[in-house]
C-alpha cells in the first residue's frame, strides 16, 4: 500500500467514526472535555503517536548501534 492511499482509508475512517458518534451515541458526559465531538478519537490518535515517537526515541538511545559496531572497529582504509 502506499501512503497515500494509507493516509485516504485513515481519513476516511476518522470522518466515519465521527458521523458514528454524531448520529448514534448519547453522550454521558462526566468531565468537561468529553463534550467535544470526536474528543475520544482524536485524544487515542495523538496518544498513539506519542506512544510511536516515544518507542523509537527510545530505539534510537539504547537500542540502535553505530554501522561499524561489530567490526571490532577497524579502520576502513578504502
Amino acid at each position: 500500500m502506499t501512503t497515500n492511499k494509507v493516509l485516504v482509508i485513515s481519513g476516511a475512517v476518522l470522518i466515519l467514526s465521527i458521523l458514528v458518534e454524531l448520529i448514534f451515541v448519547h453522550p454521558h458526559v462526566y468531565y468537561w472535555w468529553h463534550g467535544f465531538i470526536g474528543f475520544d478519537v482524536v485524544y487515542g490518535f495523538v496518544g498513539g503517536l506519542g506512544i510511536i515517537m516515544f518507542a523509537k526515541t527510545l530505539g534510537k538511545l539504547f537500542i540502535q548501534r553505530p554501522e561499524k559496531y561489530y567490526a571490532g572497529g577497524e579502520e576502513d582504509n578504502d
